[in-house]
């Protein structure tokens, strides 16, 4: 088995906030939309969201309607 060699102590590397290449800074802000939880298309996405539940409503009802005229005639 051969002996661990000791970690180099390296300075971290990472740029500073206003050195960031342009996709950095939008994975950046991404990174902090993700944490935080909210963003500009939050109403967006609840009002889709609403639409999608209202269409599969009104398609549920027109088939319990058009069902329960089948059977009624």
């Amino acid at each position: 088995m051969s002996p661990r060699r000791p970690a180099a102590i390296v300075p971290l590397m990472a740029p500073e906030p206003q050195e960031r290449s342009p996709l950095a800074q939008e994975v950046y802000e991404l990174a902090e939309v993700a944490d935080t939880g909210g963003s500009s298309k939050t109403p967006l996405i609840l009002l889709g969201e609403v639409w999608v539940v209202c269409a599969v409503a009104v398609v549920v009802f027109l088939a319990l309607a058009l069902l329960a005229y089948r059977l009624a005639s």
